[in-house]
């Protein structure tokens, strides 16, 4: 294979940004899009400068031309979606989270393991440049003994939700809120520099309708603790922080690391990023590209082992909270 043909699966705005990324990825042709409606998918599809629309999921998959799927429909709607992609011998690419819950992961990874197909969850910051500065740099601040990671960001949808209105994001039918939307962001950084804790303690700012607005953690990991923030219902300019005896690293964004300061004890505090030279997706999308052309089927960047444990962190987090989402009911 020298070329993936992508079907995308959704219009939503981050379906953009993705086709955007991959204009700068010479290897990827992007060649249908599914959408329930022709108007809407007629219309993405002329904005994007995609050739083919389909209203029937099946239909697209059918297409022996698509070779890999991404997926960026609304979080309920990944399991079916993947599951399906599978079943058509597609290759995937899965917008955040994965699934609802872990069984669903479980079930899907099952299948992708059988069926030899590579599929990866679209976590952007894993595959930055910039999260590769933080890594090799973290043994310069010491014995980490303190982590906050804060993702805290107004949500545009929720005036509408204020209004009675009832916007995807705030809706726990699609299994969303501030944890799944934006929290995941700060958690799955944590556990992949540090590990699954040891124990973990927390709260959430629910809604009327039960959803979580905005939410913290804490995970004890025994010789250090991270404290998780996030919020949809409010703005924050705090940024994220690891802090170890011998110094500390400020990242401005945790979920698009852009500006990395290393601080030590004694010396000047000092830049150690160096910028981005392409879209921040454009990294994770990098990635599964060359995964995929490699003939892998999993990548070591965005492993199973990874997903599965952010994924038990995000299902316990709803346990203690009590945001509870249609697809559990079945567990």
């Amino acid at each position: 294979m020298s070329q993936i043909k992508f079907g995308i699966v959704g219009t939503s705005p981050i379906a953009k940004k993705f086709i955007m990324a991959c204009k700068d990825i010479p290897e990827i042709l992007i060649y249908g899009v599914y959408s329930r409606t022709e108007e809407m998918g007629s219309q993405f599809a002329k904005e994007m400068n995609i050739p083919h629309v389909f209203t029937n999921y099946k239909a697209m998959l059918e297409t022996e031309d698509i070779d890999a799927v991404y997926v960026a429909s609304p979080n309920a709607y990944h399991f079916e979606h993947v599951d399906l992609a599978l079943e058509y011998h597609k290759h995937i690419l899965c917008e955040k989270p994965f699934t609802s819950n872990s069984k669903e992961l479980n079930c899907l990874i099952e299948k992708a393991k059988d069926k030899k197909f590579l599929m990866m969850e679209a976590m952007k910051p894993l595959a930055m440049p910039t999260y590769h500065t933080i890594k090799e740099n973290l043994n310069k601040i010491g014995e980490v003994r303190k982590i906050v990671f804060n993702f805290c960001q107004y949500s545009s949808k929720y005036p509408a939700f204020l209004k009675g209105e009832n916007p995807n994001i705030f809706n726990p039918e699609f299994s969303a809120g501030a944890l799944m939307d934006i929290g995941i962001y700060c958690i799955y950084p944590c556990i992949d520099l540090f590990g699954m804790p040891k124990s973990m303690k927390c709260n959430a700012n629910k809604l009327a309708n039960g959803i979580d607005g905005s939410g913290s953690i804490l995970f004890d990991y025994q010789d250090k603790e991270a404290v998780i923030m996030y919020s949809k219902m409010n703005d924050s300019s705090l940024g994220s922080e690891i802090m170890g005896e011998l110094g500390s690293m400020f990242i401005d964004h945790i979920s698009s690391p852009t500006r990395i300061e290393l601080r030590q004890k004694g010396k000047e505090s000092e830049i150690i990023s160096e910028g981005l030279k392409y879209d921040p997706m454009y990294y994770e999308v990098r990635e599964f590209t060359d995964v995929l052309l490699e003939g892998k089927t999993e990548s070591d960047k965005y492993s199973y082992k990874l997903s599965c444990g952010v994924m038990s962190v995000l299902d316990e987090v709803r346990r203690q909270v009590q945001v509870i989402f249609p697809a559990d009911k079945s567990l």
